[in-house]
């Protein structure tokens, strides 16, 4: 028996296939970062399964909209620079389904920046006498502590911290941090100064 396919039916099969569906590409990280480099969102999500570092005289920076997915105990090396350069609507997000080891700032020659990121399950975010770190419009949730600096320069605008066993945020070793407009919720603890430092702080909820 012979069955016919009415032509308006086999023109919206047609135009069906016809049409583009966007593709999702994995990105295993398996190398450091030793030029200047730009993470996309086509390129989404960047899968970073034991450690990376960016090397000192590189950058990398990340769009909007990105998902950067650690394994346990894995961990981010700012040896150079990080740029995150995500927007209230598509923020950067570096996350784990497990505990992994953060994110490290250690440049003493340059500066990094994080703008709408989210970081989840991390140990800490930590400054080891950087030039200068700087974040805003940024949570951080579900970690050991939130964010440590050492012998650092931070400045802090616009951040939630929230459901850390630990400190909240940690300023010692002679750093100086400029605080503005912190949200602390279910946190171990609060701000700790220590060891010389200094720290201008407002809008502290």
């Amino acid at each position: 028996m012979r069955v016919s396919i009415p032509s308006c039916l086999l023109y919206i099969f047609v135009c069906v296939l016809s049409v583009p569906f966007p593709a999702s590409a994995d990105t295993v990280v398996n190398a450091d970062i030793s030029a200047d480099t730009t993470w996309t969102k086509l390129g989404s999500p960047y899968l970073v399964h034991y450690g990376i570092t960016i090397d000192q005289h590189a950058t990398l920076s990340i769009e909007s909209g990105v998902e950067v997915l650690f394994g346990s105990g894995a961990y981010a090396d700012v040896l150079g620079r990080l740029l995150v350069h995500g927007t209230s609507n598509e923020p950067v997000l570096f996350t784990s389904t497990a505990r992994w080891g953060g994110i490290w700032f250690s440049n003493q020659h340059a500066t990094s920046s994080l703008d709408h990121a989210v970081i989840q399950n991390a140990y800490a975010v930590s400054d080891y006498y950087s030039k200068g770190l700087s974040m805003a419009n940024t949570i951080i949730e579900n970690g050991d502590y939130g964010i440590e600096s050492y012998g650092g320069h931070l400045f802090l605008n616009n951040i939630s911290v929230r459901n850390i066993s630990e400190d909240a945020i940690v300023i010692g070793y002679g750093s100086d941090a400029i605080l503005k407009n912190i949200m602390l919720q279910n946190v171990g603890a609060g701000i700790g100064l220590y060891d010389g430092s200094s720290a201008d702080i407002s809008n502290l909820f």
